[in-house]
């Protein structure tokens, strides 16, 4: 499915912050979601076709069932597509559909962010390369996203973004204290001026 439309959204919940990295979703998911929705409609197909010289009214209410289980499919791939994680030069933004197309924002700052690791249960999730990343924040809660693609490799670039930040922060804090003198050098400066202008005034009176 065409990114514009995920990141069409996704702009509109991470204004001002510019958008670094949008993890990717697992494929698996999409295909477990697939196979259940055929199943069903397998399922329906062989009750309408055994109920071929019933009522016809009957085959019509298949129909019909066919059609919402349909639409149904539709909605839930749309909300596990648009649900989203945006990397941004500020933090981590996470966009998901809530209920009836309402979306639920969570934002992080890359500060809060105490450490980041990765899952993967059973022998499918590596097999596809799938799995879960956890984040560990700073006031003592984990925040886990399911249905990663590459969790690992994902994982690692949450971390690298962190520490990058981090090292940028300390940096600029260098420069302020190489380009910003004392606070105390400057009051000694101050009342070091002072003083002698008081003394040269007394002297001369």
């Amino acid at each position: 499915m065409d990114q514009s439309l995920k990141l069409g959204l996704v702009e509109q919940y991470v204004e001002h912050q510019e958008i670094v990295h949008m993890l990717p979703h697992a494929r698996l998911m999409y295909l477990i979601l697939s196979l259940k929705y055929c199943a069903v409609v397998i399922l329906i197909s062989l009750v309408r076709s055994l109920i071929s010289g019933s009522l016809s009214s009957l085959q019509w209410l298949m129909g019909i069932v066919g059609i919402i289980i349909f639409g149904k499919y539709i909605y839930d791939y749309l909300d596990m597509y648009m649900d989203t994680v945006v990397l941004t030069n500020k933090g981590m933004t996470i966009v998901r559909i809530d209920n009836r197309f309402r979306y639920k924002v969570d934002f992080f700052e890359r500060k809060s962010i105490m450490a980041v690791s990765h899952a993967q249960t059973g022998i499918v999730d590596r097999l596809f390369d799938n799995g879960s990343i956890n984040i560990s924040l700073d006031h003592d809660s984990d925040y886990q996203i399911q249905g990663i693609a590459s969790p690992g490799k994902q994982s690692s670039i949450i971390n690298k973004l962190k520490f990058d930040s981090l090292a940028r922060l300390e940096e600029e804090q260098n420069l302020l204290k190489v380009h910003e003198p004392d606070k105390f050098e400057i009051l000694v400066d101050t009342l070091s001026d002072v003083i002698g202008t008081y003394m040269t005034n007394k002297t001369t009176h």
